[in-house]
C-alpha cells in the first residue's frame, strides 16, 4: 500500500489551526457538498510533492471569471521533465461552457494547447467527466 501523503501525526498538528467547520444549513441549496479538512489538505499536498503547477488568480467580486482566462495560462512555470527541453505549457485545457467563447479558443490555439472546452448547445452535462 502506498505511504499516506497526511500521516496522522501531521493531521494532528494541522487539524487544531484550521477554522472550525460551518453549520449545516436545515435544507442544502444545492451545489457540491463539503469536502473533509483531512482530504482538501491531502489534495493540497499532492500538489505541491507531484510538481503539478498551481496558479491562482484574485478577480473583482462583479467580474465574469472568463475575463482572467488568460493570465494563469501564462503565469503556469516551465513542467520539469526527465530530459530534454522544459515543457513552458500544459498540453491541454479542460474548461466548461462558460470559457466556451472563440476568442478564449484562439488564445489557447496560438499557445499550441489542446482545447478541450464544451460547446454551448452542443455537449450535455450528462457526459461530463468525458472527452467532449
Amino acid at each position: 500500500m502506498a505511504k499516506p501523503l497526511l500521516p496522522n501525526d501531521l493531521w494532528a498538528i494541522s487539524e487544531p489551526l484550521l477554522p472550525s467547520e460551518p453549520p449545516e444549513p436545515p435544507e442544502p441549496k444545492g451545489g457540491r457538498p463539503r469536502v473533509s479538512d483531512r482530504a482538501c489538505l491531502t489534495g493540497i499536498l499532492f500538489v505541491l510533492r507531484s510538481g503539478i503547477p498551481l496558479v491562482a488568480r484574485i478577480t473583482g467580486a462583479n467580474r465574469h471569471e472568463s475575463a482572467g482566462f488568460e493570465d494563469p495560462i501564462v503565469a503556469v512555470p516551465p513542467i520539469k521533465r526527465p530530459s530534454g527541453h522544459r515543457r513552458q505549457r500544459p498540453g491541454k485545457l479542460h474548461a466548461d461552457k462558460a470559457y466556451d467563447v472563440p476568442r478564449r479558443r484562439r488564445a489557447l490555439t496560438r499557445r499550441h494547447i489542446k482545447v478541450r472546452i464544451a460547446r454551448k448547445g452542443k455537449d450535455s452535462s450528462a457526459r461530463l467527466g468525458r472527452h467532449r
